[in-house]
């Protein structure tokens, strides 16, 4: 099971990315670095990027944490030797051709850098922030689903807080639910030390979930599915519970003290563009007068868009993705808080 998380929530250390780097087999994340015509880093790798950039640097040190992850190969920005940098400039193409995206349009950052480097450097900015610019942030999401919908991945999400997040909820096609236990806060080499403690019941679970991936049915998983899903998520819990001191062998030695948890991971299918649909609604909600135009925006009711310029990517926005869906992990702990006012 190759889970897909934002760069966002590997930053700040969210719930999506601790339960999806224990979780999934493999941990697919974009990297904002600039990558040339054929999708390969544009001469740079990315610690030369950051000795030119000192924003990318700071970026890259936040994410120094994740070193081991990276070494073992559970995180990574690759998957069937693809990135997806391409996918959000497409994105946005998307966003800036499609006559139903027009409210979101002047929210968009990316015309306002001279050369695609720059604008990798304004998200890696964003990204150590503590609320994220929509401009910036929108892109970055948005690609990340078009690139899980390409590939067939899950995708992280966090529970829904913003006004655009609630209105994916009602968007997508709730298939199963179940309650999993997760590390809240830990060092990276403790979750390795999880998934190599609990390496049978965390194998089983991905299986599960795989096969439920896999059949894709519109009513949700068949009986025998979905109960082979709920056993294993009940046999990675009693595992927990009976090898806890194992687990947790030295962990007051560890530099970030573990807090335990269980979260709720809510299987859900979304359209590709879920991410924009769901932003023109809540722009719709905090500015309805002039925009009905874009109120009754939803997975279907794209027209075709125009072909891209010069100085797009050779990607077009709709290629390979018109009507299809991928599937979301809502990942939420027990006891979250209410949503907040955030467009996203």
């Amino acid at each position: 099971m190759v889970i897909a998380v934002s760069p966002y929530h590997l930053t700040t250390r969210e719930v999506p990315a601790m339960a999806a780097l224990l979780l999934a087999r493999r941990v697919v994340t974009m990297l904002p670095v600039p990558v040339d015509e054929s999708g390969g880093l544009a001469g740079f790798s990315a610690m030369q990027t950051a000795a030119r950039i000192p924003t990318y640097r700071k970026f890259v040190e936040s994410w120094s944490w994740t070193t081991p992850f990276w070494k073992r190969e559970v995180l990574t920005i690759a998957h069937a030797a693809q990135n997806c940098t391409d996918d959000m400039w497409a994105a946005a193409q998307h966003i800036e051709e499609e006559p139903a995206c027009a409210a979101l349009r002047h929210f968009l950052k990316h015309h306002d850098y001279p050369d695609p480097a720059a604008y990798l450097s304004a998200i890696a900015a964003d990204l150590l922030k503590g609320g994220p610019d929509p401009g910036i942030s929108l892109p970055v999401v948005a690609g990340l689903d078009r690139f899980a919908t390409r590939h067939a991945l899950a995708v992280a999400r966090s529970r829904p807080a913003s006004l655009a997040q609630q209105a994916e909820s009602r968007m997508g096609e709730v298939v199963t639910t179940i309650a999993v236990p997760i590390l809240l806060q830990a060092t990276a080499e403790r979750v390795m030390h999880f998934r190599e403690v609990l390496g049978a019941e965390l194998d089983a679970l991905r299986n599960a979930m795989e096969r439920v991936m896999e059949q894709g049915r519109p009513s949700g998983p068949s009986a025998a599915d979905a109960a082979r899903l709920e056993s294993a998520a009940h046999a990675l819990a009693d595992a927990v519970q009976a090898r806890h001191d194992e687990l947790l062998m030295d962990a007051r030695d560890d530099e970030v003290r573990v807090i335990e948890g269980v979260a709720t991971v809510t299987l859900t299918r979304l359209p590709w563009d879920a991410a924009i649909a769901s932003s023109i609604k809540a722009m719709d909600a905090l500015a309805p007068v002039g925009a009905s135009a874009v109120r009754d925006v939803g997975p279907s009711s794209h027209a075709p868009a125009s072909s891209p310029g010069p100085n797009s990517t050779a990607m077009l926005p709709h290629d390979g993705v018109r009507g299809k869906s991928f599937l979301g992990l809502t990942i939420k702990t027990m006891g979250s808080q209410p949503a907040s006012r955030r467009i996203r």
